[in-house]
């Protein structure tokens, strides 16, 4: 599987929102056009055409909800806006819409909301070339200028707006990953810190041991054999609560596997954990083991989490495949919640859709650093995330 398409497999949360709201400004200038005209500007019939807009926009939402191919799409066609009012004022014929012109500075402002450039480049793209052929085509149906020059005025000043609106995407792209990045971090050393906090309260336990040989010892020598009984079954059960399974070579994976496992049997979640023998994750920095096995297993517990007693489980397996040159890390679990299509594909739930995403995203966008990626897929009623990682050779 292709990056791009692992890449739709992530819902792109941001990225649906602005479809929405584009979805939403073409219904009301629609709508709205056509009540100032018929209502304001002594409109003809031929003037009802404006409305058309508004239909292409709902065949454009339906496209996007009830398909997969349409998805990836469905932004450049929200932005196609100017294009269908150039048609509207070409059909027209008559100047009356001519001042809807001036609305495509908005539409290029709301471009900006796509945190890409390309995003800018292509409504400024099809606003120019659509209006330069619709007054090729039919110069009557649009503004009459005493002065020609005024044209080029007008044009120069969109260039530019163009060029801001590109560098203000660009700029708030770049915000954008590095406050996620940022909350990334911060959440990875706190988790982090309470690992070292556990592995210090372990190694104070283990030094511990030594006073209660010493006083079993003293016990013993006093053959106070009801007390010994009862400092060894102390002992026990701080033993059974401190011990931790050796799952790998990696002290990190451990710890993460080891937290993982103990907050499950706290929600009564049967998991299981198989780590194969001399898996290879050489080169993985920390804090990138916890995001991404971190918060895949932290999805699937929220998941189990809302599942009847039955069906409250969770598999993990790590192994390697393609001779060694590919580590796997593959968790499944059930759900309850129906999942959600984003673009060309799923995946989340309703009451936690942003979270979800983001945090899928996040595992994606890390897997990229080491030339891996993540694959979603849903089978009934069971989730698994596979997360493939390629061995690093060591320089």
């Amino acid at each position: 599987m292709d990056n791009e398409k692992i890449r739709r497999n992530v819902i792109d949360v941001e990225e649906e929102r602005v479809n929405t709201m584009m979805f939403v400004i073409g219904i009301i200038a629609s709508v709205g056009g056509c009540i100032a005209v018929m209502g304001f500007l002594g409109g003809t019939a031929i003037d009802w055409c404006v409305n058309l807009i508004g239909v292409i926009f709902i065949f454009f939402r339906i496209l996007e909800k009830k398909t997969e191919w349409f998805k990836p799409y469905a932004k450049y066609a929200y932005l196609s806006i100017t294009f269908w009012a150039n048609c509207v004022l070409v059909i027209t014929d008559d100047g009356k819409y001519a001042g809807a012109t001036q609305a495509y500075f908005m539409f290029l402002m709301v471009s900006i909301a796509y945190y890409e450039v390309k995003m800018v480049c292509w409504c400024a793209g099809v606003t120019i070339l659509s209006t330069i052929a619709a007054f090729i085509v039919r110069p009557s149906a649009l503004l009459q200028l005493a002065e020609p020059g005024v044209w080029g005025y007008i044009l120069s000043v969109y260039i530019m707006a163009v060029v801001l609106a590109a560098m203000i995407a660009k700029r708030m792209r770049y915000m954008l990953e590095k406050t996620r990045q940022m909350k990334a971090y911060e959440n990875e050393l706190v988790y982090l810190e309470q690992l070292e906090k556990k592995d210090r309260k372990q190694s104070e336990f283990i030094h511990n041991i030594s006073h209660y040989f010493i006083a079993i010892g003293e016990l013993a020598r006093n053959e106070n054999c009801g007390d010994i009984v009862s400092l060894v079954e102390e002992l026990s059960g701080k033993l059974r609560k401190s011990e931790r399974i050796i799952y790998s070579r990696y002290k990190v994976l451990n710890a993460i596997l080891a937290e993982k496992v103990e907050e499950a049997k706290e929600h009564n979640i049967e998991i299981e954990v198989y780590v194969e023998p001399m898996i290879i994750l050489d080169g993985i920095k920390d804090g990138d083991m916890v995001s991404m096995v971190g918060n895949l297993l932290d999805n699937a517990l929220e998941a189990a989490i809302q599942c009847e007693q039955e069906k409250r489980k969770i598999y993990l397996w790590i192994y390697m495949e393609n001779e060694g040159r590919i580590c796997v890390i593959k968790i499944l679990n059930y759900f309850v919640e129906p999942l959600i299509s984003g673009k060309s594909g799923f995946v989340t739930t309703k009451k936690d859709k942003e979270m979800h995403g983001i945090g899928l995203k996040s595992v994606q966008h890390t897997a990229k650093k080491y030339k891996g990626y993540l694959q979603c897929l849903v089978e009934k009623e069971k989730f698994s995330s596979i997360l493939m990682l390629p061995v690093i050779k060591k320089q």
